[in-house]
């Protein structure tokens, strides 16, 4: 028979699929099964060893004194639960998983337009002269109605939810992967299969996926020491694995992102000049080889955005397969505001002061600029207003999903919207009630998007024709 996980041929008589490790159910011939209980991963001999990955042993770029422990905060009730991202300033607040991004609650005065800097050189990134020049950015406004697209609508999908609530879920067009307290596991979209990822740690989460290549963060707590006695970043090619880890403990990795054969995380020391209140998140990337496993040395792309820790404020970067954008909150270092950096070129673009929770797809960066939702275009150098009451966007190539205070009569909290890039269509998927900062992370992919209540329980919509 045909394994319904990956397709391929096994015994009739086989309890499990030797190929990804598929456990079946009785009498089951390709149907959907229950969500597995163990992790689905090849058999002990069908997995390469770890040690074939290249060797991981780079010198940390700084040397801060006194010591300190880079490293998200403790896990909650019995050590599973976890606030584990970059996000709120202290890398926090994702409970086991949430690759969250959030971002500043801080508007900054000042109407700047983008700023573009060029590296002097696509080989040495990172030893840059700037020249500053202004963009000729037309600024416009694109109207919205209310109701469905005019070639269609989001419409929910009705899928097998998970084994327990969910804090986050990380999204491609032809997988979901959800984050739990206690789980890790990937949906396939159309066949509507589960299979649990293989986590060995006490705690995981921060998943995030593109095309077959997962990623995620996984640590052990020790109470005693009251730090991180292990963690690490680790890969998991789907649907058969192995897991691999990418980045060993000696960096204090947290955040990972994935993008086509890049891998990037960050790691976070105490700034120099207020330790109490800001911390640093210098951000990394190393490449895949085709089978998932790291190859070559970590490369620095990023090397000091600093993040606020105080408040609601949070902190946020994202990863394409051309570029990186993040933000930077004190000015002590470099102007505050969000950035964008070419990872071909080495150039990177200055957004202005009032430019924050950032979101990219191809060559466009949706953020709120102090008085709306705006939409900057890299390679016209234009922006325009998408929406004045809209923020917290998600931004796909040919939409974007935000939330926006809701004006309903009864309604207490915020609509989570869809907006047409070309049509300037919207409409409205769902209301969060929970504060923006504390809330679900949206993710979205070109044909699908996905929010959690604040049951726990996921959300997941697909762009459907008429």
């Amino acid at each position: 028979m045909q394994c319904p996980s990956c397709r391929r041929e096994v015994s009739d008589a086989a309890s499990f699929c030797q190929h990804c490790g598929w456990r079946f159910e009785p009498g089951e011939a390709g149907g959907a099964g229950a969500w597995p209980t163990e992790a689905q991963q090849p058999p002990a001999a069908q997995q390469p060893p770890l040690a074939a990955q290249a060797p991981y042993s780079p010198e940390p770029p700084y040397s801060p004194e006194p010591p300190y422990s880079p490293t998200p905060p403790p896990p909650r009730g019995g050590g599973r639960g976890l606030l584990i991202g970059v996000i709120v300033g202290l890398i926090a607040l994702l409970l086991l998983a949430t690759a969250a991004v959030a971002l500043l609650l801080v508007g900054r005065g000042g109407d700047d337009p983008p700023v573009t800097t060029t590296a002097t050189s696509a080989a040495e990134p990172l030893s840059t002269t700037t020249e500053d020049t202004v963009p000729t950015a037309a600024s416009t406004t694109l109207a919205t109605t209310g109701g469905a697209y005019a070639d269609g609508e989001w419409v929910e999908m009705d899928l097998p939810e998970p084994p327990g609530p969910s804090y986050h879920v990380a999204l491609t067009d032809e997988t979901a992967v959800f984050q739990g307290e206690d789980f890790i596991f990937a949906l396939d979209l159309e066949s509507k299969r589960p299979q649990k990822i293989p986590t060995e740690l006490e705690s995981a989460g921060m998943a995030d996926i593109d095309g077959n290549q997962l990623v995620w963060w996984e640590g052990t707590y020790s109470t005693t020491a009251e730090e991180w006695a292990e963690q690490g970043i680790f890969g998991y090619r789907l649907p058969a694995g192995p897991r691999v880890e990418l980045v060993g403990n000696d960096r204090s990795p947290g955040y990972p992102r994935v993008a086509e054969d890049l891998v990037t995380w960050t790691e976070s020391r105490p700034t120099t000049y207020s330790p109490e209140e800001v911390m640093e998140f210098p951000i990394y990337g190393i490449r895949l080889d085709p089978t998932g496993l790291a190859k070559g040395k970590p490369e620095l792309l990023a090397p000091s955005p600093a993040a606020y820790m105080l408040g609601d404020s949070t902190w946020k970067y994202e990863l394409t397969s051309t570029h990186l954008v993040w933000e930077n909150h004190d000015d002590r270092s470099s102007n505050a505001g969000t950035y964008v950096r070419d990872l071909r070129s080495g150039a990177e673009t200055y957004l202005g002061s009032d430019s924050w929770r950032p979101s990219m797809a191809g060559t466009n960066v949706a953020y709120w600029g102090g008085d709306g939702l705006y939409l900057y275009d890299l390679e016209t150098d234009t922006v325009r207003l998408l929406d004045a009451e809209g923020d917290w966007p998600a931004l796909a190539e040919s939409y974007v999903t935000y939330l926006r205070a809701s004006t309903g009569a009864d309604a207490f909290g915020w609509d989570i919207v869809t907006l047409g890039l070309a049509d300037g269509l919207e409409q409205v998927v769902g209301l969060q009630t929970t504060p923006p900062w504390f809330g679900s992370v949206i993710s979205v992919a070109e044909k699908h998007l996905a929010y959690v209540d604040e049951d726990g329980r996921p959300h997941i919509f697909e762009r459907r024709s008429r």
